[in-house]
């Protein structure tokens, strides 16, 4: 399971993760199964349940918390990711500082899925004033013409537009059908993806963009 949170980069804002299994044991990084990424704006609390061997079914606890943030309020997303069929995989390769390629696979059974449709919603940083963030809706193609690889190949692709400096959210949703033990299945996968633009000037490097599920569909040296 993957149970991420994330939020507008700002300096001193930090958000804290908090996660409790239904027997009430708190997940904690670095117990066995259990391990934590972070970055400027992110959380994310990865549970391998085979290898953490606590209880799996009923409710499952999460507290979000902040002390003494530098703002009187500000959103912060959760969402939650467990192990199924069906996996959305996404990568994000910047191409300048004003734009860059947004990629992504829908797999079930670890096969690519075809016919299908994937957009995503890119929430752009919040400005120097405040100002809540731009809502981009992307469409991504699977005809060869967006940078995706081959036509039809189940590789979708779009340029989407970077405008730092800040966090930059992607909310990625895949419809499709697949084949069902009764016939014909509709299916729906969501995913977040972040990248962070540092400002001018800033000695912060570019990082690598955040991936929520590391891709593995990319050629090599593909653009």
């Amino acid at each position: 399971m993957q149970f991420i949170t994330s939020w507008e980069a700002r300096a001193g804002d930090a958000v804290h993760l908090a996660v409790n299994a239904p027997d009430g044991s708190a997940l904690v990084a670095g117990n066995p199964g259990v391990r934590e990424s972070r970055g400027p704006g992110y959380r994310i609390l990865h549970v391998d349940l085979n290898v953490w061997g606590g209880a799996r079914e009923g409710d499952w606890t999460v507290l979000l918390s902040t002390a003494k943030p530098k703002r009187k309020s500000f959103l912060v997303d959760l969402m939650v990711h467990t192990d199924s069929d069906l996996d959305l995989q996404s990568e994000l390769l910047p191409l300048s500082a004003e734009k860059a390629q947004l990629l992504a696979r829908l797999l079930h059974q670890g096969e690519p899925v075809h016919g299908g449709t994937i957009s995503a919603t890119l929430h752009t940083p919040l400005t120097t004033k405040n100002i809540p963030a731009r809502t981009v809706e992307l469409q991504l193609y699977d005809d060869g013409q967006h940078d995706d690889g081959a036509a039809k190949d189940g590789l979708y692709g779009a340029i989407a537009p970077l405008e730092g400096p800040g966090q930059h959210a992607f909310h990625l949703v895949a419809t499709a059908e697949v084949k069902g033990g009764n016939g014909p299945l509709k299916v729906r996968r969501e995913t977040h993806l972040h990248h962070h633009l540092p400002g001018a000037g800033s000695k912060e490097p570019n990082p690598e963009p955040t991936k929520v599920k590391k891709p593995c569909f990319l050629k090599k040296g593909a653009r």
